[in-house]
């Protein structure tokens, strides 16, 4: 059954871009979209606020609402105004765009023909194609690594309808065209069609593989001929010789992915966003830790801030690991013991403080001040 909204008009309200819902919000942290939603609430109202304001408004800490900020600023939603001496003023709510749209073939074959009465039509459709194999950011590694670098691969041909028919008569292709069918479930456009035949035809990948390239594909949720092809032209560069290759090399990737959604406790997603993608990329290339250590990180994060476990909360645990020289899971229980030790040694100490004696510093409070944080990117970035 449908519902219509609808209001009394009784009551003021804040107003939030559609861009944000659409866009933005889903992929965020929950606490997050309420620190968003609370500085629409402030601007509407034209009051002055400071961070301990809004922790004390969700009753969390001043480290949580920063972590908040620096996020969607991180989206380029939000950003800071500043003095003359370089100090924190203020929090601009960005104006919110949709992201750039990536044009699927169709839409891609329709911009070049727009540009056929143009003496130089064939640079340009070799420009646009080039745009689109090589430069669309973030296919996402999803397929299990789609890498950034562009590899040499063979051109693709602007097929016609004779061309078209041709291969239709090839009953290996038209089974792989029937099983794009059952994968996708949907009839196959003239896009499909076009980019099954560049990937048997000019990419060659065996059958088999193309057959596993189908199923992998569907299995994210990724049916798009762009997204495709795309796939197959990396597939293409790492010469996979058969299936069992393509999917061990998948698999190495997707379980990454499931044991970190699994470890954070995030349902209903099959696979990252494109910035907890790059995370990913930096904690196993640029900090050197396997499955095990990265699982451990998220699981000692969602203890730690079972509201607000953010991949960025779990880069700073492997950070603060990486820094300390701890490569292995009992590299971490040797870690613990000796904060277990330093806190019983303090516990006379804290006995005499009084109340604020209750206060039980993390091992990364030492390590984060956050809106200072914040504050060196933003000047560093200008």
């Amino acid at each position: 059954m449908n519902i219509t909204i609808s209001t009394e008009k009784k009551e003021t309200f804040s107003e939030i871009s559609n861009n944000f819902i659409d866009y933005y919000m889903a992929d965020a942290n929950g606490d997050f979209v309420k620190v968003y939603l609370y500085l629409v609430r402030l601007y509407s109202c034209g009051r002055p606020v400071s961070v301990s304001d809004i922790a004390d408004y969700f009753q969390c800490t001043d480290k949580d609402v920063c972590r908040a900020i620096r996020y969607w600023i991180s989206q380029g939603i939000l950003s800071f105004t500043y003095d003359t001496k370089g100090a924190i003023t203020g929090i601009i709510l960005k104006n919110i765009e949709a992201p750039v749209k990536i044009h699927d073939d169709e839409e891609l074959d329709f911009a070049v023909s727009m540009l056929e009465e143009d003496k130089n039509v064939e640079e340009k459709k070799d420009n646009v194609r080039s745009i689109d194999r090589h430069n669309i950011s973030e296919v996402d590694h999803i397929s299990g690594g789609v890498e950034e670098e562009e590899v040499s691969v063979p051109e693709k041909k602007k097929l016609n309808a004779k061309d078209i028919n041709n291969k239709l008569t090839d009953e290996a292709f038209r089974d792989i065209m029937g099983q794009a069918e059952a994968y996708f479930n949907r009839e196959l456009a003239q896009s499909d069609v076009n980019m099954l035949i560049y990937i048997f035809d000019e990419l060659k990948l065996p059958v088999d593989v193309i057959e596993y390239l189908l199923e992998h594909c569907a299995t994210i949720g990724k049916t798009k001929a762009s997204y495709v092809e795309k796939v197959a032209i990396d597939w293409y560069g790492k010469g996979f010789k058969n299936r069992e290759e393509a999917k061990t090399y998948t698999d190495s990737f997707n379980s990454l992915y499931r044991r970190i959604f699994k470890e954070l406790g995030i349902a209903n997603r099959v696979v990252p966003t494109p910035s907890e993608i790059k995370f990913i990329k930096v904690w196993q290339s640029e900090f050197g830790f396997d499955e095990e250590m990265i699982a451990a990180a998220c699981s000692r994060a969602i203890i730690s801030r079972p509201n607000s476990a953010s991949f960025a909360y779990v880069n700073t645990i492997l950070d603060r690991w990486r820094k300390e020289g701890i490569k292995t899971p009992k590299d971490v229980e040797i870690s613990d013991e000796k904060y277990t030790r330093s806190k019983k040694k303090a516990a006379g100490s804290e006995t005499r403080l009084g109340t604020f004696g209750n206060y039980k510093q993390s091992s990364t409070d030492d390590e984060w001040d956050e809106l200072t944080e914040m504050y060196i990117k933003e000047v560093n970035n200008k």
